[in-house]
């Protein structure tokens, strides 16, 4: 009984400072000018990010989703998803990639130099239309811009109907008069606000995931991002090189990813190894990205090269079918092999009753089955000491009278 007062006393406690430091944050220090300055002296020099520009919209309809995509940058700042209510308004669908007073969250891509210099800094693109729908399985979106020293930059986008995957191909034809570079770059940038619908203590993780052969799945905290961006370095723990994987930024039931290989498919890390890049940005954003190098484009020819965008839920039955672990986004921890299994019956049984919380029920029912045999002995082993207590209880006190007898002088 002690014990559990205890135990009792300390939760309340802990609970109690963990409200109290959330009610009223310890102040931080302030900084001097002084200190400011010295801190801006010995910082590297980081190319300057502004914040978004208003958008020019061209809207994508398809059945599963809402698009909208900026015209000037060819940025995606909307994506709606149609088949999932707002945790806020279920009235409402719920929308994963915004650009509005509520936050930022949006997928950006772009052709850079081999010195990672935009090609398209200060163009803007430009469209046929501005809405654009679903012409049999299919919408796709074309945007051109033109460089002033001849390159032509096209930029296509490719919504599948019944799909969370979004398809981005660049068409870069070099009339420039000499070979040039042109890589691929690819960003998922957000904010650190938490999603809606997330409280303190409904709190999931939030940020920066990537999965690579080589290290396998991995997180990577803001936290960590701001003492890197404190501090001017680079040390936040992540694989920075990969031929294949994938990388993005995850939250509760939704993530989106860059898809350095599909299922059964080819990398398109193929001329050399793909470069990621996850950091906190000047202008406050967190980018979770990967350069994608290809090979040299000579004067008056042309080159594609794509990717594949997946921005949706955490739908383990079709993130298996999408790319090589992306079910790992579904972060069970230490218990993941147990958890999946699991989850992929209690899937099954969804499927067959149509309703979760049958599903649920049929679960127990057949684990308490599965575990019946161990349960059975454990009753029996139990039932055993129970018959043997009371002998063990006589002995114990015969010892006792015993050992006082023979203590006596």
């Amino acid at each position: 009984m002690d014990i559990k007062r205890m135990t009792v006393f300390f939760a309340v406690s802990l609970l109690i400072l963990l409200g109290w430091e959330k009610i009223f944050p310890t102040p931080q220090p302030a900084v001097s000018a002084v200190q400011q300055a010295g801190q801006q002296q010995t910082s590297p020099t980081i190319p300057a990010e502004t914040g978004l520009s208003p958008a020019v919209p061209i809207t994508v309809s398809t059945d599963t989703v809402n698009a909208v995509i900026d015209e000037k940058s060819g940025d995606l700042r909307s994506l709606t998803l149609l088949k999932y209510d707002s945790a806020e308004d279920q009235s409402k669908p719920f929308t994963l990639f915004h650009d509005g007073k509520d936050g930022i969250y949006v997928a950006q891509s772009d052709v850079v130099d081999a010195a990672g210099r935009s090609l398209t800094q200060g163009l803007s693109f430009q469209s046929a239309k501005k809405q654009y729908s679903l012409e049999g399985d299919k919408a796709e979106v074309r945007l051109t811009a033109n460089t002033a020293n001849g390159i032509q930059i096209d930029k296509i986008y490719t919504f599948t109907k019944g799909s969370y995957l979004v398809g981005i191909r660049f068409d870069v034809t070099n009339r420039s008069g000499s070979p040039i570079r042109t890589d691929g770059s690819y960003r998922i940038v957000r904010d650190g606000k938490a999603p809606e619908g997330q409280g303190y203590f409904m709190a999931n993780y939030t940020g920066p995931v990537l999965y690579t052969p080589q290290s396998g799945f991995q997180k990577v905290k803001f936290g960590d991002l701001d003492d890197d961006f404190k501090e001017g370095r680079e040390q936040a723990e992540y694989e920075r090189k990969t031929q294949s994987g994938w990388v993005g930024m995850s939250q509760h039931y939704f993530f989106s990813s860059w898809i350095l290989q599909p299922k059964g498919g080819q990398s398109v890390c193929t001329t050399d190894a793909c470069r990621i890049d996850i950091k906190r940005r000047s202008d406050n954003l967190y980018s979770a990205g990967v350069i994608v190098p290809q090979p040299e484009l000579a004067n008056g020819m042309k080159q594609g090269f794509g990717i594949s965008l997946y921005a949706g839920p955490q739908t383990t039955s079709a993130l298996g079918k999408i790319a090589d672990n992306l079910e790992l986004i579904k972060d069970y921890g230490r218990v993941h092999w147990p958890a999946t299994g699991l989850f992929w019956l209690m899937d099954k049984l969804h499927g067959f009753t149509g309703n979760w919380g049958w599903a649920i029920v049929l679960l127990t029912i057949i684990v308490k089955i599965v575990l019946f045999p161990l349960n059975n002995a454990a009753y029996k082993s139990m039932a055993k000491m129970r018959a043997v207590a009371p002998k063990l209880e006589a002995l114990k006190n015969n010892t006792a009278t015993t050992v006082w007898r023979c203590s006596r002088p």
